[in-house]
Parts: structure tokens; sequence; C-alpha cells
């Protein structure tokens, strides 16, 4: 193997230095730099304080070359000529991109996307720890990202690719489609028919959002408890119409969502997100809580792991044990 170190490409790092140059000048008012400033200022251009006339005529002509490629390239250098010279600047809102920005459709797709992309084991590795719990919609302090022993998984990192490609296939061909639905772990799956809209992420959890044409009314489905997808070849009869799906989903889950009255017991000094939501903590450490999601509860608690333990309702506490021992399984 040979050890020689990589070959230096001379003529690109003056160039590149150059356009720091001119990027630097820019920031300062925009003025013109001439010639001999850049030439000491830059390197590989010789020095005009000390060169016989030979080498000034040398480095003023590689300038010259080296702002002519720049221009080729679509860096735009403008050149100004005067008695005294030639003078250099970049101009600047020709040369930086302008902001980008998506319509809320636009950045669905793109976020979609690039969850599909990412479902391999690296990809799930990658959205763990705090990344993770803040795509889930939870807020904690980064003082408590050390003390968080649990995360739920992505939806698309356990959704089977045949069913997410035959979602996105029936909607990309305006196709209704067929599917099993299991509301939960103990109930059998019910064979539903649709017209699909799209996939809508929310909190992390991917959602199919849709015109139910059993119910006859628009309806979103857990993709986790969606399987056997078949395409019927039938054309969607009701189409979304400009619906917001993001905000389809967000109602639908608000009128499914259980409150509940709990008491959490908290590690001194940590949990808070709980301590913030919590009616009343006490002195040691008891927090108490009036009307909260039950499901944001369960996860929550779950979250910070030992640092909260939930003393009630019973039922909840259960469901914080299941979600834990099932490795981010559905507790309902």
């Amino acid at each position: 193997m040979s050890s020689r170190a990589p070959k230096r490409d001379v003529g690109l790092e003056r160039r590149l230095n150059l356009v720091f140059a001119l990027i630097d000048a820019d920031n300062h008012g925009g003025a013109y730099l001439d010639s001999g400033w850049l030439r000491a200022h830059v390197a590989g251009y010789g020095d005009p304080a000390n060169e016989s006339p030979r080498e000034a005529n040398t480095g003023r002509k590689r300038l010259a070359r080296d702002i002519d490629e720049l221009r080729r390239v679509g860096v735009p250098v403008e050149v100004s000529r005067d008695g005294d010279g030639e003078g250099y600047r970049l101009v600047r809102e020709r040369y930086e991109l302008p902001p980008i920005s998506f319509t809320p459709d636009e950045a669905a797709v793109l976020g979609l996307a690039g969850d599909l992309g990412g479902t391999s084991e690296l990809g799930v590795f990658a959205r763990s720890g705090w990344t993770k719990l803040a795509a889930a919609g939870l807020d904690r302090d980064l003082s408590d990202a050390a003390g968080t022993v649990f995360t739920a998984a992505n939806d698309l990192a356990r959704v089977p690719n045949s069913t997410v490609g035959a979602v996105l296939k029936a909607v990309g061909t305006g196709t209704s489609v067929t599917f099993d639905y299991r509301r939960d772990r103990a109930t059998a799956a019910q064979r539903r028919r649709m017209d699909p809209w799209g996939l809508v992420n929310h909190a992390d959890r991917i959602y199919l959002a849709g015109h139910d044409l059993d119910r006859d009314e628009p309806r979103t489905f857990r993709l986790l408890r969606v399987s056997a997808v078949e395409l019927t070849g039938a054309p969607i009869a009701h189409p979304d119409e400009g619906r917001d799906l993001q905000q389809l989903v967000a109602e639908a889950l608000a009128r499914g969502r259980t409150t509940v009255d709990a008491t959490v017991r908290l590690a001194e000094g940590r949990c808070q997100e709980l301590r913030r939501t919590a009616a009343q903590v006490d002195a040691d450490g008891t927090a108490h809580f009036a009307g909260v999601d039950r499901d944001w509860l369960v996860r929550t608690v779950a979250g910070f792991g030992a640092d909260a333990v939930l003393l009630a309702p019973t039922d909840a506490r259960r469901d914080v044990v299941n979600l834990l021992r099932n490795g981010g399984e559905e507790h309902r």
C-alpha cells in the first residue's frame, strides 16, 4: 500500500482563497479590491512589495486568469477598470442561493421520503435518543436527556415496506384500496375499503388518511395497524378536495383522546416536562395531574424510565410496564 500523501491541487486552493477574500470584502461594504491588494493578501500571486517586474507581470496574469476561470464556472465577479487599474468585487446577490421554502404538502413528502430512506438498522440507530424523542413530540429539557432510557420507535421502522409501497402506489394512481385494520392487539382485524388521500406523519406516527367507503366519511388509520393492502383497480370516487390532511389527523386524535387524573413519583431534579405539566408537586417529589391525556402520560412516564414511577391509575401504570417490556410496541 502506498503511503504517499495525495497530490495537492495548488491552483484550486489559490482560487478558493481568492473567493474567500472577495467574500470577506463583501462582508465589509463590498468595496472593489485592486490587483495589488489581492496579490499581497492571497497566496500564490507573488508579493508586489518584493518582486521583479517580470514576477509582477506573471502574478498579474495569473490573477486575471483565475478571475476569468471563476467567472466561467459561475462565480459572479464584477470587474471595474479605471485609470488606476482593475478592481474586483463579488456580486453577493447573484452568488448566494435564495432562501428555500416548501409548501406543507412538499414538506410532508420530503419528511416521508427521509423516513422511508432511513428504515435500515443504521437509520433506526440514528433516530435514537434525543432526536427520536423530539420527533415523537416529547418536550424534554436537555438536562433530562441523559436520564432517558426509553424511546418509541418510528412507525416506518416497523411498518412493512409492502404496506407503505402499496399505499403510496394507490395514492399516486388515484386508486381505491382494501386492507385489514386491527384496532388493538386484543381485537381481530376487520376488512376496510377506502379512497386513500395520503400518508401523514404526526408525532412520529404515520397515519393513512382518506374517505372510508363503508362509513362514507373521512377517516384516518394508524398505518402500523394496517396490513394486507390491495389496490382494487377502481378509481377513487371521493377526492381530497384540498383538505388539510395533517389537520384531519389531529382532529381525529383529539376526538379519541382519553384524559385521566394521575399520581407520579419523580426523582429529585429530574423529569422537568412532567413537573411543568403537573397541577402540584409535593416536597417528596410526588406529582399530581388533573385531566391529562392518558396516552401522553403513559409514553412520557415510560420515556423517563426509573426517574418516573406512575402510581395511579393502576391500568395506566400497567400500560407503562407493558410499553417498556415490549420495547416500544403499542399499549393500546
